[in-house]
This record gives C-alpha cells, sequence and structure tokens, in this order.
C-alpha cells in the first residue's frame, strides 16, 4: 500500500530539482515584467542617448540581469505548481 501510495516520489522529486537547476525559457508572459526587460536592454545597448556614465551601465545591466533572474524564479514557480498538481491528482 505505502509503494502504491509514494510510489518513486523520491526520483520524482529528484527530477524536479534537476528541473529547476535548469535555466528555463519563460513561457508565462507577465506584460509589466516584459517591459521593464525590454526597457532595460535598450538603456543598456542605447547608453548615449542618456549619456549614461559608467557607474549607470553597470547598473543598468545589473537591472537588466536581475529583472531575468526574476523571470527564471517564476518559471520555476511555474514547474512547482505543474508538478504539486499532478501530485495532488494522484
Amino acid at each position: 500500500m505505502q509503494l502504491r501510495v509514494f510510489g518513486n516520489a523520491k526520483e520524482q522529486y529528484a527530477a524536479l530539482q534537476e528541473k529547476l537547476k535548469r535555466q528555463f525559457a519563460f513561457n508565462k508572459y507577465i506584460p509589466e515584467l516584459d517591459s521593464m526587460n525590454v526597457s532595460l536592454d535598450f538603456l543598456t545597448q542605447n547608453p548615449h542617448l542618456l549619456n549614461i556614465s559608467g557607474e549607470l551601465k553597470e547598473k543598468l545591466a545589473s537591472a537588466s540581469d536581475i529583472t531575468k533572474t526574476l523571470q527564471s524564479k517564476f518559471q520555476g514557480a511555474e514547474e512547482i505548481k505543474k508538478f504539486s498538481k499532478k501530485e495532488n491528482s494522484i
């Protein structure tokens, strides 16, 4: 009975952990986050438009990296949600 209820839980959780370690191609559209990414990328690629100094360039690049990391975290949360729904349906 216990094997049937828990099945191969260790393997499933290990697979989920591996999936979360990889970078995701973000597939859930969040308009505000997308706008922020596009704006930051544009400013990073065109610093001459605002006469941006070296320190500000670094901050823009850092902010862009942070928003991309945030996208990845959201995708990880989606994967966990899917996994949880799948587990609850068993």
